[in-house]
C-alpha cells in the first residue's frame, strides 16, 4: 500500500498500523495544539521553516508579542 506525498507515492511503513494507534506523548499534544492555534506549519523544524517561507507563514512560527528590549548592561 501507497500514500501520496508532494513527492509522489511513499511506500506504507511496515509499522504503519502501530504508528498510528500508539498514543501520542504530552509534548507531541503540544506540538499539535500550538500548530493548530498558531496557523504554523506542523512537522520537522527543517519542514516548517521550508513551508512557512514557501507560503509566506514565516510570522507563525516567531513568538507572540513585541520582542523584549536588550537591557544595556
Amino acid at each position: 500500500m501507497a500514500f501520496a506525498s508532494a513527492d509522489g507515492a511513499v511506500p506504507m511503513p511496515r509499522d504503519w498500523l502501530e504508528r498510528v494507534q500508539r498514543p501520542e506523548t504530552e509534548a507531541e499534544l503540544e506540538a499539535v495544539r500550538r500548530a493548530v492555534q498558531r496557523g504554523q506549519p506542523f512537522g520537522s523544524e527543517a519542514w516548517q521553516e521550508r513551508t512557512a517561507k514557501k507560503l509566506h507563514l514565516e510570522y507563525t512560527l516567531h513568538k507572540r508579542g513585541r520582542p523584549k528590549k536588550e537591557s544595556d548592561g
